[in-house]
């Protein structure tokens, strides 16, 4: 006669659903664009409000981040705090870029002209 093995319950682990997410996004490989998306739902956050209004990203491919500015005045205030921008999104997000690209808003594509 066979033995009937009895079934154990399945212990359940509590896991919080960021945790659980964030694991199930790495095991993807999806984490890193994850981790990139949140450039632009933070950008009013990495580079202040006044900023935010004159310049957004665009793309980002390569670990080069590209920048649209709404004027050559807020280009040379983005060259110079470009160290900054980097480290920061480094330290918050986790995202290493190579570099930042600043680019003048195409004619008639800025809505803060």
């Amino acid at each position: 006669s066979q033995k009937k093995m009895k079934r154990r319950p399945l212990k359940s682990i509590p896991v919080s659903i960021d945790s659980f997410l964030e694991q199930f996004l790495k095991q993807r490989g999806w984490d890193t664009k994850l981790q990139e998306y949140k450039i632009w739902t933070h950008w009013e956050t990495i580079v202040g409000p006044q900023l935010a209004k004159k310049c957004s990203p665009k793309h980002l491919k390569n670990g080069l981040l590209t920048l649209e500015v709404s004027q050559s005045t807020w280009m040379t205030q983005l060259q110079f705090i470009k160290p900054q921008l980097i480290d920061k999104i480094k330290t918050s997000f986790g995202v290493h870029l190579k570099d930042i690209k600043l680019k003048l808003y195409a004619s008639g594509s800025d809505p803060n002209a």
